[in-house]
């Protein structure tokens, strides 16, 4: 689904910044907050909707969980994951094949027709695709931007921020600037520098001889790490 860039975007990215982690993920989370409960108050009796619901066996593991808290959505739940599982039910009374085929699909176990059939998803996650629509647009947006907002280009540069690697991945592939992609490589190479440095201060108070030492900002550097490489928002 395809989504236009817009300066609000980028308003949303800078305030997100003075968060811990990464911006993007923290406003693309609120981002499929408002997706989800759009569909469960709004679009869950319309019959497109029921469809690609239908077609998508709901949400994915990560959305169907942020959907349940989202106040007020559980009827929607309800009359989703109903239908969800009466269409389930359906094709698990449907006659599945005993032939086992030729000699090696007998010595595998293996059967001609697959038992499961009828029970995978045909397409995507909508709020999945909805929100891959978002962040391509914020990316571009925001590198956009970059080279000529330093308020933005402080938010990012600070050593709680900035993109994580999937989003820095991400941004550096749909930059349409050179500038930009020069700050937010050299940007995350001095955080991820410091990071290390924190990280091997971590490590040297766990032993014997420090592990008196009080910690400091290096305590949750472990954390910071984990979360800088696979994405994630930090609780303030």
């Amino acid at each position: 689904m395809s989504q236009t860039p817009t300066p609000s975007m980028v308003y949303d990215i800078l305030e997100a910044c003075a968060h811990p982690g990464c911006p993007l993920c923290r406003v693309s989370r609120r981002w499929a907050e408002r997706f989800v409960a759009a569909i469960l108050y709004e679009e869950v009796t319309d019959p497109h909707t029921r469809g690609r619901l239908r077609d998508s066996f709901g949400f994915c593991r990560e959305h169907a969980w942020q959907a349940t808290e989202v106040g007020g959505t559980l009827l929607g739940m309800s009359i989703i994951y109903r239908s969800l599982l009466n269409h389930l039910a359906g094709e698990l009374e449907k006659p599945v094949s005993t032939s086992r085929g030729n000699w090696w699909q007998a010595l595998g176990g293996r059967r001609d027709v697959d038992a499961a059939s009828g029970l995978f998803a045909a397409t995507e996650c909508p709020a999945c695709i909805h929100l891959r629509g978002m962040e391509d647009a914020a990316l571009i947006a925001l590198t956009d931007a970059l080279p000529d907002n330093a308020s933005l280009r402080a938010g990012l540069a600070q050593s709680h921020s900035g993109l994580c690697l999937p989003h820095l991945r991400q941004a550096l592939t749909l930059a349409r600037s050179d500038a930009a992609i020069e700050i937010l490589r050299e940007d995350t190479r001095r955080r991820l520098r410091a990071l290390v440095g924190e990280l091997d201060e971590f490590i040297r108070k766990y032993d014997h001889r420090f592990n008196k030492e009080a910690w400091g900002a290096e305590h949750d550097s472990w954390e910071r790490a984990v979360l800088w490489m696979v994405g994630g928002a930090r609780e303030s």
